[in-house]
């Protein structure tokens, strides 16, 4: 279900992005937050941009493994498991975007003006995938602590 609805609210945000704003537009939302269209062949944040070929194939590869690790992991350790929907999610909504448009869609733009900061443009898929990562470092963190 977290995985679904990773998907789902991705897809629905990039859908609205891309059928309401052209390639580039920016809106302004908050003083340091924005909504700026791009499209990006790399991996989250637009790194490894010059991978963009071999990245379709490997997050499949990705998502496979990660799907496998899941159904290995029991059901008592739900934070994991969340962690790796959230990660699965992620993975499967830019995925989505890679086959169909051949690039993925970001929108999400944090910046400080003040201090000249612009952090790399982003979408939810990216965000799930980052605190999915978050919660899974934890999480086997804590188990070994314990």
């Amino acid at each position: 279900m977290v995985a679904s609805t990773v998907v789902i609210v991705d897809q629905v945000t990039k859908f609205l992005v891309v059928s309401s704003m052209s390639l580039g537009d920016t809106i302004p939302v908050l003083p340091w937050l924005a909504l700026h269209y791009i499209t990006n062949r790399g991996v989250a944040f637009g790194m490894f941009r010059q991978f963009g070929d071999v990245l379709l194939p490997l997050s499949l590869a990705i998502c496979g493994v990660i799907i496998f690790v899941y159904r290995t992991v029991e059901t008592r350790r739900l934070w994991v498991r969340i962690a790796l929907a959230l990660q699965v999610g992620g993975a499967i909504g830019n995925v989505i975007d890679r086959v169909r448009l051949g690039a993925v869609v970001d929108f999400i733009e944090f910046h400080i003006d003040e201090l000249q900061f612009h952090f790399a443009i982003f979408n939810v898929a990216d965000s799930a995938i980052c605190v999915g990562v978050v919660m899974l470092v934890a999480a086997l963190l804590i188990q070994n602590e314990g």
